[in-house]
């Protein structure tokens, strides 16, 4: 992994039905991204119950 000297948490959810993921939001590495991904899903979840 690259160093990386400041890694801020991004929410998935940026406003209701504008969501994003990726290693970019955090720590980059492939756990995040999958994280990441997992919490953009169920942000899309909560919006549409």
């Amino acid at each position: 992994m690259p160093f990386q000297r400041f890694a801020a948490h991004k929410p998935a959810r940026v406003r209701k039905g504008v969501y994003q993921c990726g290693d970019h939001g955090s720590v980059a590495s492939i756990d995040t991204a999958l994280a990441s991904g997992d919490a953009a899903a169920e942000a899309v979840l909560e919006d549409l119950t």
